[in-house]
């Protein structure tokens, strides 16, 4: 049983995908950018040898190294984790104001 909660915890925070809000920005802006120069670059081969299989090809290929660059929790995207406050525990009493 311990082996499957290793796994399972090893599983989960792999799925997971935690990444900081600096890298969801740069990788946003990433993306446009391949994604608007694949559109274009593709358009153009395909159009010049008469070939849809080839605009296709050129922007699988951007959308597959997209994916796989950004789509794993990589530690490069966690460089700047957001700092989370402690827990408090919950009083009873209220504070009076004073």
């Amino acid at each position: 049983m311990d082996l499957l909660n290793t796994v399972e915890r090893v599983v989960r925070r792999t799925l997971e995908g935690k990444i900081d809000f600096v890298a969801q920005t740069q990788v946003e802006i990433i993306t446009y950018v391949v994604l608007s120069i694949a559109t274009v670059v593709a358009f153009l081969a395909g159009y010049i040898a008469a070939d849809l299989r080839i605009s296709l090809a050129i922007f699988g290929v951007a959308v597959l190294g997209l994916l796989v660059l950004f789509v794993p929790p990589w530690p490069y995207l966690n460089l700047h984790p957001v700092p989370w406050r402690a827990p408090v525990a919950p009083s009873l009493e209220f504070s009076k104001a004073e």
